[in-house]
């Protein structure tokens, strides 16, 4: 059951001032992170940052929250790694089970948008992490967590272009991973 009330800015410790609890901020947040109880802004915070924002986290307020996934529901989703439904194109709501989003699942070109590599450069850190690859040309895989850990980690350690390398440690550390060292 959600709080009555929460923080102004949920994301700064240090905010005193209250606002009720609101149903639609609830619904917007559960169209993104599917199973959000009302109380974990940590999830909240993951899908945020994963999805990207300009403004500084702490900064934001409840009705910031609720236009952001209200607003760019698709592109979080799609950035968490969720796939456009084949009939209708919607897409589906991911679920964080914990701060990590261990049962966030990323596709291809999620992990491509993240690490700005090829496809095929990225099958080959794949491969290199240990993690079964799709075939050619297989539309909709994803990766899961655990999965996209290892490939990132992988291309953190061992890219030749530091600028890849840092790329893929900041993408770990937003996405809640461990920002250095091999996963395998």
């Amino acid at each position: 059951m959600p709080p009555d009330t929460w923080p102004l800015c949920p994301f700064d410790f240090a905010c005193t001032e209250r606002v009720p609890a609101d149903a639609a901020t609830i619904a917007a947040v559960r169209r993104v992170v599917a199973d959000w109880d009302g109380e974990n802004w940590s999830a909240v915070a993951a899908a945020i940052e994963a999805g990207g924002t300009a403004r500084p986290i702490r900064e934001l307020t409840v009705a910031d929250v609720r236009a952001i996934f209200a607003v760019r529901q698709r592109d979080f989703l799609i950035r968490l790694g969720g796939a456009p439904h084949t009939t209708d194109g919607s897409v589906r709501a991911v679920s964080f089970a914990d701060e990590a989003g261990e049962a966030a699942s990323f596709t291809v070109a999620a992990l491509r948008e993240i690490s700005g590599l090829s496809s095929d450069t990225l099958r080959k850190y794949a491969r290199a992490a240990g993690v079964d690859v799709p075939a050619r040309g297989k539309r909709n895989h994803a990766y899961t967590a655990a999965e996209a850990r290892a490939i990132l980690a992988r291309i953190a350690a061992d890219a030749g272009e530091a600028r890849t390398r840092e790329r893929c440690a900041r993408a770990l550390g937003r996405l809640g991973f461990p920002r250095t060292g091999n996963q395998n």
